[in-house]
């Protein structure tokens, strides 16, 4: 057994800094961000009149009783207190902390060469390769910047805990298997890349290794007209990891989305879902011509069923401070060619004159587009 001397001291202190970082974070977020996180959920609800949408839609049991009581706006405090402590308990967070500080135990002690005084693993130090280490750094500091990110915008959540243990366990066997085969100078700064390499990604590339090795054939984890990038709004890689991260990895599962939930999860602006959502379900009608439509003023299927109403001289609605206003758009409409302006977006969707009647129509009679519509109109 090493005796503690006082040049080990701040190797120490930084095995137990760097250790119990993870869990820190996540005792410093439900005790003073959740608060905060909460507060802005109640001011964008309330202050957009969403107290209704959101019993209806998560506690539709309730809502009667709810209408007609006395305190509404205290009541649905009380209520979405109760909703964030669920989303949010201890015992989900309990095993994903747990391992990732187990793990960045045995990473920190292995690298930094006492993990014998630590885990009393004796010389196991010796045999393993630099790579490791290396492996376990990338994968560390990654996971770290990630952690740091979600805790300044409210997102911690179980799910990212155990995204953090998996990337850590992964990564670093990856670059373990990785030391083992190279053994050249720019070995560890690949290992380290390995390590920074996000999670999915990783996992994704040693599958397709894997395919190809045992002459299986390559299947995509998501088709390409499939992927969160063909929407308009979510090309930066990492809005789409943290919709994944949220069990939505397609085009398809975010048209199915309920918006307000999804507003509950995460920190984004409730127009901003909004508008995504609103883009999805045109995209699931009709792919990649979306692109070509939204030359045309045509950006999702709230516009799409909207030319139902254009058909019948009606003007959408626009909103000023909150209200409905229509008089500068009725003299424009009313000049408006629609069987040219039918014909050129049937075009650019692929689609013949029916069919686009027909398609407008479902949108326009869709409950949850009818719903996108209303919340669009309240920001």
């Amino acid at each position: 057994m090493r005796t503690l001397t006082l040049a080990a001291l701040p190797v120490w202190a930084l095995f137990w800094v760097m250790t119990a970082l993870p869990g820190v974070l996540y005792l410093l977020y439900v005790h003073r961000r959740k608060r905060t996180r909460i507060d802005t959920l109640l001011q964008t609800l309330q202050g957009l009149g969403l107290s209704e949408v959101y019993m209806r839609s998560r506690h539709r049991p309730e809502y009667s009783r709810w209408a007609n009581g006395n305190n509404r706006d205290q009541r649905f405090r009380e209520v979405v207190l109760e909703d964030f402590a669920t989303s949010l308990r201890h015992w989900d967070f309990l095993f994903p902390v747990a391992v990732v500080t187990v793990l960045s135990a045995v990473g920190w002690g292995t690298t930094l060469s006492f993990t014998g005084s630590v885990l009393a693993l004796g010389g196991t130090v010796k045999t393993i390769p630099a790579a490791f280490y290396w492996g376990f750094l990338g994968a560390y500091v990654a996971n770290v910047g990630v952690l740091i990110d979600k805790f300044n915008h409210y997102e911690l959540s179980p799910m990212l805990y155990h995204r953090t243990y998996q990337r850590l366990f992964v990564s670093t066997t990856a670059a373990y298997l990785l030391g083992q085969t190279l053994r050249d100078a720019f070995t560890p700064l690949v290992a380290f890349g390995i390590g920074l390499l996000p999670y999915q990604d990783l996992w994704n590339m040693l599958s397709k290794r894997a395919s190809k090795a045992f002459g299986s054939p390559e299947v995509a984890a998501t088709p390409p007209e499939c992927d969160l990038s063909n929407i308009q709004g979510l090309g930066d890689p990492n809005v789409r990891q943290n919709l994944i991260e949220l069990n939505i990895s397609t085009v398809q599962a975010l048209a199915m989305q309920d918006p307000i939930d999804l507003f509950f999860r995460t920190s984004y602006p409730l127009r901003t879902i909004v508008d995504w959502i609103d883009r999805a379900i045109l995209y699931c009608y009709l792919g990649a011509k979306t692109k070509d439509l939204c030359a045309r003023g045509i950006n999702g299927a709230i516009e799409m069923g909207g030319l139902l109403e254009l058909s019948e001289k009606t003007p959408v609605k626009i909103y000023h401070d909150g209200k409905a206003d229509t008089e500068d758009l009725t003299k424009d409409l009313l000049e408006l060619d629609m069987q040219k302006l039918y014909s050129q977006i049937a075009e650019a969707a692929g689609l013949k004159y029916e069919e686009l009647l027909h398609l407008s129509y479902n949108l326009y009679y869709d409950p949850m587009v009818d719903t996108l519509y209303d919340l669009w109109g309240r920001n």
